[in-house]
């Protein structure tokens, strides 16, 4: 991902610069027919990471901690993508192999 509050660069512009790098994969904007696979790959991402442990608070009793943490995840990262993915405030660029 990729945040800036300085100068504004145009999402052709931006684009172009991420794929004049020579990966195996390619740079797409990403928009609302991209929210479940993105929620589902951020939520994996951070599923172990002990702030989203933390939020989450969810008791070492519990049988399906990690299910319980991915539901969170899932969550948090739909509220907080919402509208970047509508593309009225930002843009999300994501990398797909």
């Amino acid at each position: 991902m990729f945040c800036s509050s300085g100068n504004l660069l145009a999402k052709d512009d931006l684009r172009e610069k991420l794929l004049q790098k020579q990966y195996d994969f390619s740079v797409k904007l990403l928009d609302k027919s991209h929210e479940n696979e993105m929620v589902e790959t951020m939520s994996d991402a951070f599923s172990e990471d002990p702030m989203m442990e933390w939020i989450s608070n969810i008791p070492d009793s519990n049988q399906d901690k990690i299910g319980s943490i991915l539901e969170n995840n899932r969550w948090l990262c739909r509220g907080m993508n919402r509208s970047v993915l509508r593309q009225k405030r930002r843009v999300i660029f994501g990398v797909m192999e």
